[in-house]
């Protein structure tokens, strides 16, 4: 049985590193039948989604235990916005 971990793409340099991480992640390489279920959290998809697709990824990764991240960095300043995370996110620590 294979173990699924979650895969958050973000944008540009951090997506390019994402990349790299998972060519090391080849089942003949680390001897593991992995499953890779993928996210986009790109800049672009946040804002389309309002942050839905954040609490979706992170919901994932709570029920594999298992995620890989790119670096994602929000551009602050003129004309640039970031959703804020709807009232509707879980609490982390509840159960």
């Amino acid at each position: 049985m294979p173990i699924t971990i979650e895969v958050l793409h973000g944008d540009e340099t951090g997506e390019e590193l994402l990349v790299e991480a998972l060519r090391v992640l080849d089942p003949e390489v680390v001897g593991i039948q992995l499953e890779l279920s993928h996210h986009d959290l790109s800049l672009e998809n946040r804002r389309a989604t309002q942050n839905r697709v954040v609490i979706e990824a992170s919901q994932a990764m709570r029920e594999t235990g298992y995620g890989l991240k790119a670096a994602t960095i929000t551009p602050r300043g003129r004309g640039t916005w970031a959703a804020p995370m709807p009232s509707c996110a879980p609490r982390w620590g509840a159960r």
